[in-house]
């Protein structure tokens, strides 16, 4: 009989490899086991009898769950081949079903046996790892089929799989490049890519992020245009490939699949042009910017904060080796005869969760434990105390490749008093580079840190406040109706007077302190300091003194909530979107309402309002988070100019300025002109109330306070303005209270 076994295992799949030595103190080891034809060896979720499973004779199938509860068989196991790879590695419990489609015999080995063997014989993990990694691959690509080719048998599946290339990208290497033949497509089994697209400029603008089980080029592989933009991987990632003559091939094998193929991509389509939002699917690395960061206290903090929305691990190189009960392990460096323990339990813990979230920690000095962190991430988070100069040599010791622009990197800045205000952020902005979004995070503010975790959870508000001249008093109204419903703006950010009243909140100030400073100051007639107009009816000193008497020397991106204003660029002709550089000047820019006020000169260029692009930019916000929820505050006018015109296209203003000086006029023989001030706003506004019902798509949700017939100039409707603008409000967050 140990002839017998020894033969047998030297034929088998993971032992065929070894030496005589090996074989045969394996056939020492392992023990017989029968089940018969219906009875399962083990089913998905159990603990018991952890160990590594030899098919003698016999069949098996294994089947999982897809994330409908439904279950997809995905692979059968017959003689020489083995299963229980997954759980003899990590401990966890069992990842499927398996039952024997036949009276099937097996040999056990016992997971205390297997440890045994592979400290003497520590080749055999390898051999495992690949195993493991080839069957992990296959599952989950076998679950993700059936969303794209419908329901599928075990031979339909492996038709498929017969046709496509399997695609393994490192972090930073591009899957598709702008501009590039669009002769395949690909669908994500694992990991994480982001689309890019370069500006006129050479920039690269981020578009959106890909995700596990998300098809990417299928536009231009059926249009065949090429490629749209630039597709790299923000972390390891695997994807399918399917070039056209695999494509062909299946639909000749599948013909009804490959319509249920392209019904589902349009479907697809269509929703995300619907939903806007991706699911959240988040690994983080920690990475602190020096050794005396509270780093531990920061990722427990953040993960129980995180977890109120979406589930979250947290990973330490400590509680990786208390959990794997080996010291050390975590320390495993790449290529290591004992790595695919630690990869393959980390997978598992990651993949157990749909849509959670991952908290790398990494070690405070160099590692290779902070490496694997760094490499495992989709975002890298920086963390430094403000106030505290930057050590370039420390990051770099940390991360060598730090200054990658394909890394999707934040920061966070630690203060320890609560009444520290932010400052030269620009600086630490400036010495990591390519910084995507950054948090201002007093230790003794909860609000900061749940502000944070909001943003990374995908459950952020964003405000968006939009222009209209003094009918923009009613955002503050708005504003007191936000805080009173206890609602949390995470980001805000607004155009003209909207990105007046949007920087003073995200400095820090409610809305009775944005009523007190701009009460005196807004709606003060000595705003209107008008000149002789060789660039503009009013000179914008009395303004400039005002922005500068709220925001002093702040800027941008030393506020404590994100804050963004636009502007137009009148010498490029384009939208400009301010989220760094000097408060008061952008602000001005942005409020800068031609021929009334004058440009704003940056960088030789002329910026004015951004009404004449987008005034309520709506589609920036969600640019900026993809997955937040936006509210919208219009205060346009949606009202036309009266109808009813009819005077000479050849009109001198010289009579009709006498006749409305004369008390004896005739009203109703007079003709019927509109005001200059009027056709101005609406020259401005123009643009704006085209696209402005397509932004409305866009958002979530939309605020209109009723401020009809105010005219941009009226700034003596202070009080009343603030209070239409709390009604809406109030109206509309009682009636969404269920869906905020």
């Amino acid at each position: 009989m140990d002839e017998y076994r020894m033969a047998f295992l030297a034929s088998s799949e993971l032992f065929s490899s070894f030496d005589r030595q090996v074989v045969e103190k394996t056939s020492g080891l392992v023990m017989p086991v029968s089940i018969r034809a219906g009875e399962y060896l083990f089913r998905q979720g159990e603990t018991r009898n952890s160990g590594l499973y030899l098919v003698v004779d016999g069949e098996l199938q294994v089947s999982i769950c897809d994330d409908a509860d439904e279950k997809i068989i995905v692979g059968k196991i017959g003689p020489r081949e083995s299963v229980g790879e997954i759980q003899l590695l990590t401990g966890q419990a069992r990842t499927a079903d398996v039952m024997a489609v036949e009276d099937t015999q097996l040999l056990f080995l016992s997971k205390p046996d297997f440890d045994q063997l592979a400290s003497e014989t520590p080749q055999i993990l390898n051999l495992l790892g690949a195993v493991i990694r080839q069957r992990q691959q296959r599952n989950r690509l076998f679950k993700i089929l059936p969303n794209y080719f419908g329901d599928l048998d075990l031979t339909q599946m492996e038709a498929i799989e017969a046709e496509i290339e399997w695609v393994h990208l490192q972090r930073g290497q591009f899957l598709m490049r702008y501009q590039a033949p669009s002769d395949d497509f690909c669908i994500l089994i694992n990991g994480r890519v982001q689309v890019s697209i370069p500006d006129q400029d050479g920039k690269e603008q981020i578009v959106s992020d890909i995700l596990a089980g998300e098809n990417v080029g299928e536009m231009g592989f059926f249009t065949g245009e090429p490629r749209s933009a630039n597709i790299y991987a923000l972390r390891d990632t695997d994807a399918v490939r399917f070039s056209k003559e695999s494509f062909y091939a299946i639909q000749c094998q599948l013909p009804q699949s490959t319509f249920q193929f392209t019904k589902q991509i349009i479907t697809r389509l269509h929703r995300t042009m619907i939903e806007k939002t991706s699911s959240m699917s988040l690994c983080l690395a920690l990475v602190p910017l020096s050794p005396n960061i509270p780093l531990a206290d920061f990722a427990n903090r953040l993960t129980e904060l995180i977890s109120q929305y979406i589930h979250t691990l947290h990973f330490s190189s400590a509680s990786v080796d208390d959990e794997l009960q080996q010291t050390g392990i975590s320390q495993t460096p790449r290529d290591d005869l004992n790595e695919i323990r630690l990869v393959t339990w980390l997978d598992e813990k990651e993949k157990r969760h749909a849509g959670m979230s991952s908290i790398y920690e990494v070690d405070s000095a160099p590692s290779n434990w902070t490496s694997r962190c760094i490499q495992r991430a989709d975002r890298v988070i920086f963390i430094g105390k403000a106030g505290s100069g930057f050590d370039a040599e420390f990051l770099r010791a940390m991360m060598p490749d730090y200054h990658d622009g394909t890394i999707h990197k934040e920061l966070v800045l630690l203060y320890d008093e609560s009444d520290s205000q932010p400052m030269n952020t620009e600086h630490w902005l400036d010495q990591i580079g390519d910084i995507r979004r950054h948090y201002h995070i007093r230790t003794d503010h909860d609000t900061d840190y749940q502000r944070m975790a909001r943003i990374l959870a995908g459950k952020a508000i964003g405000l968006v406040l939009g222009g209209g001249g003094a009918r923009g008093f009613a955002h503050i109204g708005v504003l007191r109706a936000i805080e009173e419903a206890g609602l949390n703006v995470d980001l805000i950010g607004g155009n003209s007077i909207g990105s007046i009243i949007a920087a003073a909140f995200a400095l820090g100030m409610d809305w009775q302190e944005i009523g007190e400073l701009t009460k005196n100051g807004l709606r003060d007639k000595k705003l209107l300091d008008y000149t002789f107009p060789a660039v503009s009816l009013i000179s914008g000193k009395s303004l400039i003194t005002l922005l500068k008497g709220l925001f002093g020397s702040q800027k941008i991106e030393d506020t404590w909530i994100e804050y963004f204003c636009v502007s137009a660029n009148l010498t490029r002709a384009r939208q400009v979107v301010h989220q760094r550089g000097l408060l008061w000047k952008y602000v001005r820019a942005s409020s800068a309402l031609s021929p009334f006020f004058p440009p704003v000169t940056d960088d030789g260029d002329l910026l004015v309002d951004g009404v004449l692009v987008n005034n309520l930019p709506l589609d920036v916000m969600r640019k900026l988070c993809p997955d937040c929820t936006i509210i919208g505050v219009d205060v346009s006018s949606e009202s036309a100019l009266p109808e009813g015109y009819d005077f000479d296209p050849g009109l001198s203003g010289w009579p009709a300025f006498w006749r409305k000086l004369n008390p004896l006029r005739d009203r109703q023989a007079q003709p019927h002109l509109p005001g200059i001030m009027n056709l101005i706003m609406r020259i401005n506004e123009f643009s704006s109330v085209r696209q402005k019902h397509r932004q409305y798509d866009i958002t979530n949700y939309i605020i209109r306070p009723d401020v009809e017939g105010v005219n941009i100039f009226q700034f003596d409707d202070f009080d009343r303005l603030i209070e239409l603008g709390y009604q809406a409000g109030q109206k509309a967050l009682a009636e969404w209270q269920d869906q905020l």
